[in-house]
């Protein structure tokens, strides 16, 4: 018997095809279009790999499945294709292979239907293979050919595709502001698209060598390319064929974005519907200038400083190379026409222009005069004065500009750059708001131009003075950069200004000139900027899952909170931007000489026995404090005279236990609806249950009051260190909904931290509400077991937006009290005074918004109004739990804003604490103010097995289910002369006494430390009381044990 006989070539066959099936399946993928696709070039290396199972006999498994497929029918006769044949035709083999006909291989090859046909018409299909056995398998060929033969990306691509699958793993919408007007209309959609490596071509690949990087937990183990992909509909066929030309006469300009191709073909649009798209593809920027400004820190060392100008001069260079065009030896002028910090990308660390779609060219004069033409496109706030009429819809007569006309938007880039470098992008947002407020008073309208009625606004020029006065010392750049600005870019006269090439020429010759000697920094702290700036590009890469070709990444390294989480290109407006608040700026004196700071003196008297005490305010010299923050208060200010204010007697805390035994005596079920005008006159406390003192009965009354026009909020802190208080949370929120139904008349929201939250969960506005729909609410909210670390800023800004965005337009909008139920602990906001910051740029925001400016010579303006005073935002935490990190940071919140200059409208309160206080407490000073004391040995209902103590554990904490008797709720009140309260500071360090001086607190400081000053001991020999001068004292500060008796 033969060898032929006895090798057994079906099983070696279907050996073969079932690895074969397995490599097909791992390397195929699914494009966001859901049509599927292989990697063929894969498929094809691992074949011509020799398998543990493929006999020695063949060369590889594709030669195994090469001839197997002909011998386990014909053994006794030689294949009829050697496996060199295959060169050309692999896919097709592999194509007649998966559907089960792989011996009709010669009739392709044959008919020359080889792999570059792909995908084969059916009408080709059908004349050019006229095998009989084969008409059963043209529409299955037809369809499973589209896997194998996806596109392939290559530079210069320019090809119509139609049914052909797109090798695109990731697609994500970028959504670019036009000046906060949203995406421009009649224009395309922009992308950023992820590509196998595989698909990409070689050529591509080497141009475009920073774009790859690998997306760890992708389970294909590949690189990707990612580019940017603008989108046109078919209809705006027109725009796209322009914009496609303009490109392509910029092709390979340096400082350019690089423009990559074009291609056309069908996608399946929202509907489910195919249809056709022309699409360009681009290099991918990493953000625009403004997300950079938002997002970076501005340079501060002279080496950064040049670098960052450097980037600039780039961008001349750009502007420059396109001025003029040679095409086939003619020259053409070139208008970019729409130069703005939103169409200037970072890549790769260097800024670029981008986005030429208003872009025109012009053959050029044989003369050396500026030529004009007709140019229309452009954004208002950086466009010319002479474009100023067409751009805001003023005349209908399209501008004839010169190309100087970009270089006054440049010029405007360079300002707003300038104030970054001086300013950071604080100064950013002020600067626009300057330029709002100077044309608002020229003109009477709402804008944000640098120009008035053709001439440059004198608020630039002075902004410009203002910047150069402020600079840094170590900035030898900006005010030279400045003064070429003023002098020839913002000039109202086309013809006076610089030309590009002149913008070029200037900044390379100040680039180039030998600058004073630069101070090295020394070696040991250039190091550590080195290591720590690696760091943190590890983190990212890691924490987001992308890893760069030439990435050391470290093993076994946690990824860092700081990490950012998203990493889409970064394309946020101009918008988002402004609608930032404005943060004061440490450390910048106020204008005139800053009184010293003050030092309050807290008198007690030696017979003070009791409850009642009278000391100074414990607020500090106001004037000063408004001095450094920008505002005013019209309170009682704190000289150095003894100003002394009345402290309301103590009285019995009222706690939500009480409240709800009350509410349910009074009948009212826990399905109250808040039905307007007929709710129930019930007291927090009620008269029914204990017998109601002189200090409460007026404070029904206030708590009606002052919620009749004002909107509740309640934000519930739903990360996970809050799942064991989830059931007191609950509790509490349902008490608190319960006795406030119907006072807020558009009815109460409620909404939660984390981002994941179902949006059922979320409630709005609504005249009809119950308290059960808030407990749902809770259910559906509940934290998970996961680590979910939250945060409460973006929550927290979107509410606070909600009113200051209202206060723009022209409704006033209802004040807001934001009733906040945490731990404080908020493990997802990695760097500590976030939260202070956003609130402090809140508060300068809403001193704008209600003209809460400096008082001058003590004169009021009639529409000037105190945020102080009218409270249009206030925010009360009610806390949870024993975290000591997260207790301090509500008590820092609660005491310490005001050391900054902020209005008092921040107030915390144990959630096992006093009601009226979690009402009331960020609204009325006096209620803040006042001391609470808890029942007699009541004991507390303890149902919810989560409640948590209002205190620290340790030797600091108390038991949450029975108070002393008569023991002050000194948590949530001011500092005591009877409490001791500086004898241990908030991070548990001592205080060291001193004998007779005193030690004063900088303002300026944020060390709890610090601001809580040495001061005297309260005990003389003599027994007596000693006046103490302190810096301004914190209330609601941490309780601290009794003194040990020696």
């Amino acid at each position: 018997m033969s060898i032929a006989t006895q090798f057994d070539y079906s099983a070696e066959f279907n050996t073969a095809f079932n690895e074969f099936k397995a490599i097909r399946a791992e390397e195929s993928r699914v494009s966001k279009c859901g049509g599927e696709f292989i990697i063929v070039e894969n498929v094809t290396r691992r074949l011509e790999n020799r398998s543990q199972t493929c006999h020695r006999r063949f060369k590889n498994d594709l030669d195994r499945l090469c001839q197997t497929h002909w011998l386990r029918h014909n053994s006794m006769q030689p294949p009829t294709m050697q496996l060199e044949a295959l060169k050309g035709y692999r896919c097709i083999f592999y194509i007649l292979i998966e559907i089960g006909a792989p011996s009709k291989i010669d009739v392709f090859r044959e008919n020359g239907l080889s792999d570059n046909k792909l995908p084969i018409d059916m009408a080709t299909l059908k004349t050019k293979i006229r095998a009989r056995d084969f008409e059963t398998y043209f529409d299955i060929f037809f369809k499973a050919q589209l896997a194998w033969c996806p596109v392939q990306f290559e530079l210069g691509m320019r090809e119509k595709y139609f049914d052909r699958i797109m090798p695109v793993l990731e697609k994500t919408e970028i959504k670019p502001h036009r000046d906060g007007r949203g995406p421009r209309k009649n224009t395309a959609s922009l992308y950023s698209i992820e590509v196998p490596e595989e698909m990409v071509g070689p050529t591509l690949q080497r141009k475009m060598a920073s774009a790859r990087f690998k997306r760890q937990g992708d389970p294909s183990q590949g690189y990707r390319y990612r580019f940017a992909l603008k989108q046109f509909e078919f209809e705006k066929y027109s725009h796209f064929r322009n914009e496609a030309n303009m490109f392509e006469h910029l092709r390979d300009k340096d400082g350019m974005v690089q423009y990559l191709g074009w291609y056309q073909g069908l996608e399946t649009d929202g509907e489910g519907k195919r249809r056709e798209y022309h699409n360009i593809v681009l290099e991918l920027g990493d953000s625009d200038l403004y997300t950079a400004i938002r997002k970076l820190e501005p340079p501060v060392s002279p080496k950064e400083i040049l670098s960052f100008w450097q980037a600039m001069f780039g961008i001349s260079e750009a502007l420059a190379s396109i001025y003029k065009l040679q095409f086939g030896g003619v020259v053409y002028n070139t208008w970019h026409a729409d130069i703005k910090p939103e169409n200037i990308l970072r890549v790769d660390n260097r800024f670029k222009l981008a986005d030429p779609g208003e872009a025109y060219i012009q053959l050029s004069n044989a003369d050396n005069r500026r030529q004009v033409a007709r140019v229309t496109g452009g954004t208002r706030t950086y466009g010319a004065p002479e474009k100023a009429a067409y751009l805001d819809g003023k005349s209908a007569q399209e501008p004839s500009v010169t190309q100087t006309s970009d270089v006054w938007s440049l010029g405007c880039v360079f300002s707003i750059a300038a104030t970054y470098v001086v300013l950071g992008p604080q100064g950013v947002l002020i600067y626009d708001r300057v330029r709002r407020a100077g044309l608002l008073e020229k003109t009477g309208e709402t804008s944000d131009t640098f120009h008035n009625n053709g001439a440059v606004l004198s608020e630039v020029t002075e902004w410009h003075e203002y910047l150069r006065a402020v600079a840094r010392k170590t900035d030898m750049y900006t005010a030279d950069v400045l003064n070429m600005v003023d002098q020839n870019m913002l000039v109202a006269a086309p013809d006076k200004r610089f030309t590009a090439s002149q913008v070029r020429d200037w900044f390379k010759g100040r680039l180039e000139r030998s600058p004073i000697a630069i101070e090295e920094v020394p070696s040991r702290i250039e190091n550590l900027l080195q290591a720590i700036e690696l760091q943190v590009e590890l983190e990212y890469e890691q924490h987001s899952g992308i890893k760069r070709h030439d990435t050391i990444i470290v093993p076994n390294r946690p990824a860092s909170r700081n990490a950012q989480v998203s990493t889409e290109p970064d394309f946020k407006s101009q918008k988002e931007l402004l609608d930032q608040g404005i943060r004061p700026t440490a450390h910048r004196p106020a204008r005139g000489n800053s009184p010293n700071p003050p030092t309050l003196a807290l008198v007690m008297p030696s017979d003070q026995a009791t409850p009642t005490q009278k000391y100074s305010d414990y607020r500090y010299n106001q004037d000063y404090a408004s001095e450094r923050f920008g505002g005013h208060h019209s309170r009682i200010q704190s000289p150095l005279g003894n100003t002394t204010v009345q402290v309301p007697p103590p009285r019995t805390a009222v706690t939500m236990w009480e409240v709800m035994e009350v509410l349910e005596e009074h009948g009212h079920g826990r399905r109250l609806t808040s039905f307007l005008g007929k709710k129930k006159r019930v007291s927090v406390r009620g008269k029914a249950a204990w017998k109601t003192d002189s200090l409460t009965e007026h404070l029904d009354e206030r708590l009606e009051t002052e919620f009749r026009k004002r909107d509740i909020v309640y934000l519930v802190d739903n990360g996970t260190s809050m799942k064991p208080h989830w059931k007191h949370a609950t509790f509490i929120l349902e008490g608190l909904v319960w006795r406030s139904l119907g006072y807020d008349e558009n009815g109460m929201e409620l909404c939660f931290t984390d981002p994941d939250t179902p949006p059922a969960a979320f409630i709005k506005e609504s005249r009809k509400q119950d308290v059960s729909t808030f407990s749902e609410a809770m259910k559906l909210a509940k934290p998970s077991s996961d680590d979910k670390k939250t945060m409460i800023v973006p929550e927290l800004a979107r509410i606070i937006n909600d009113y200051t965005k209202a206060m723009l337009s022209k409704r006033r909008p209802k004040k807001k009290t934001i009733i906040v139920l945490t731990d404080g602990v908020w493990s997802g906001m990695n760097i500590r005074n976030t939260l202070d910051e956003h609130l402090r740029a809140v508060f300068q925001l809403l001193r704008d918004l209600h003209k809460d400016l400096p008082v001058r010579n003590n004169l009021h303006s009639q529409a000037q109004e105190d945020i102080g005073t009218i409270r249009p935002i206030t925010i009360q935490f009610v806390r949870f739990g024993t975290d000591k990190e997260g207790y301090e940071r509500l008590r820092h919140l609660d005491d310490d804003m005001t050391n900054y200059g902020c209005p008092d409208l921040i107030d915390t309160e144990p959630a096992d604490g006093d009601v009226y206080k979690m009402f009331l407490g960020s609204l009325c000073d006096d209620i803040d103010r006042q001391q609470t004391m808890l029942e007699p040995t009541r004991t507390m209902v303890t149902s919810p097995s989560s409640i948590s103590g209002s205190m620290p554990a340790g030797p600091l904490s108390r038991e949450p289910t029975q108070e002393r008797e008569h023991s002050f709720h000194r948590d949530s009140t001011p500092i005591s002369p009877a409490h001791h309260a500086l004898e241990t500071s908030h991070y548990g360090g001592q205080f060291l006494p001193t004998n007779s001086r005193v030690q004063e607190a900088s303002p300026l400081s944020l060390d709890p430390q610090e601001l809580s000053a040495s001061h005297y001991d309260t005990h003389s020999a003599q027994g007596q009381v000693l006046p103490l001068r302190l810096p301004p004292p914190r209330h609601g500060s941490m309780p601290v044990p009794p003194r040990p008796e020696n």
